[in-house]
């Protein structure tokens, strides 16, 4: 494969990446935990095409700059794996604890070939540059892909206890994704010249965007939070698995009155300070969603019983201090209620939401009564 029909194809990959990046910056979703491990991918991917387009253009001239970029590049070699890892934990386990601890496991293989990488300039046994100021593969490269390839199938056996709670069209863009640039690294390796497996992991980001990830992309137009449909997804994930969370129904106070006497447009405003306040108030890896008109619901995953009442406090505290600083001509009020989900049998979405919702309810009739 010549050097122009290779640059060809890292530049169509990159404006593949650049195309997907562009349009989820343009939907300005903010602190979502699959979209910043998406994005990884797409920043690990831009690297290691750049990386390689620039190692084929050089290779022939200076050695020290064709060793460095070399060297530089096999080093990153097992990053596009550690990002794939990681999106996929996320999207299997929802549990940013979880992927921590998993992060030092994915990058074995990294250490390992930095180890090799630095054997390598004192006696070369995985790369050189030959007389020629070429670059040349030596035996040694062969323990690249063998780390690779068995973290990933450690990986593929370790899913199998989950089997059963993995969403279908996650498995297939999971066998998709390992499966085409599998083929093509081995192509790469067996045929000398030709390097196939980044161009291929551009087309396995588009294709994982379009079948997984662009759901992401749907939020609230005016709030930027989470949908009905992806909160009774959660809670369906969650139930599933049988993981204990808290969920808090919250619901806006006169907001009406804000409408009726400031206008629609600062009614939205209002919203979309509650949601501000609201992502202040919980983790990152928690869901906040906008549940119709001026009611919001917060998953949040926690063995703590409190945990509800706890983020409830910690908003009305944040509302507070919002209205002392007397911004607005008006008060922001919001009314709450919350339960804590660890038991699992006869429960279902519907009924969660009812109890909160219950809570909530009866907490905005006492305030209410309390007003008069």
């Amino acid at each position: 494969m010549n050097i122009i029909t290779q640059i060809d194809l890292y530049i169509y990959s990159a404006i593949i990446l650049l195309i997907i990046y562009f349009y989820i910056k343009t939907e300005k979703v903010k602190n979502d935990l699959s979209i910043i491990y998406f994005e990884l991918i797409i920043y690990v991917c831009l690297w290691m095409l750049i990386l390689e387009a620039i190692s084929w253009v050089l290779d022939g001239n200076s050695y020290i700059i064709n060793y460095w970029l070399n060297w530089i590049l096999l080093l990153s070699n097992p990053l596009p794996l550690v990002s794939w890892l990681l999106y996929f934990d996320y999207k299997i386990h929802e549990d940013h604890k979880k992927i921590k601890k998993n992060f030092k496991i994915y990058m074995i293989p990294f250490i390992i070939i930095f180890v090799l990488l630095i054997y390598n300039n004192y006696n070369p046994i995985i790369f050189t540059i030959d007389n020629n100021m070429m670059y040349t593969r030596l035996k040694g490269m062969y323990i690249f892909p063998i780390s690779e390839y068995s973290m990933f199938i450690i990986y593929l056996i370790n899913l199998r206890k989950y089997k059963n709670h993995i969403d279908g069209r996650l498995i297939k863009t999971l066998l998709l994704v390992s499966i085409v640039p599998s083929i093509a690294a081995l192509i790469q390796i067996f045929v000398y010249g030709v390097t196939l497996s980044w161009a291929t992991m551009g087309l396995m980001v588009f294709i994982t965007f379009i079948y997984v990830e662009r759901e992401t992309l749907l939020k609230d137009q005016l709030t930027g939070l989470s949908t009905r449909a992806q909160l009774e997804n959660r809670l369906a994930f969650k139930l599933k698995r049988k993981i204990a969370f808290s969920i808090i129904m919250i619901d806006m106070n006169d907001f009406k009155v804000i409408n009726d006497t400031y206008g629609h447009d600062e009614g939205d405003i209002a919203l979309k300070t509650i949601a501000s306040i609201l992502h202040q108030s919980v983790k990152r890896e928690d869901m906040i969603c906008r549940y119709g008109g001026d009611e919001f619901v917060l998953l949040v995953e926690s063995d703590n019983l409190n945990a509800g009442e706890l983020i409830i406090a910690r908003i009305q505290e944040k509302i507070k201090t919002y209205n002392n600083k007397e911004i607005k001509s008006y008060k922001l009020s919001i009314s709450c209620g919350s339960k804590y989900v660890h038991l699992f049998n006869n429960i279902d979405s519907f009924s969660i939401l009812r109890d909160a919702d219950k809570q909530m309810y009866r907490n905005k009739m006492i305030k209410k009564n309390m007003s008069y």
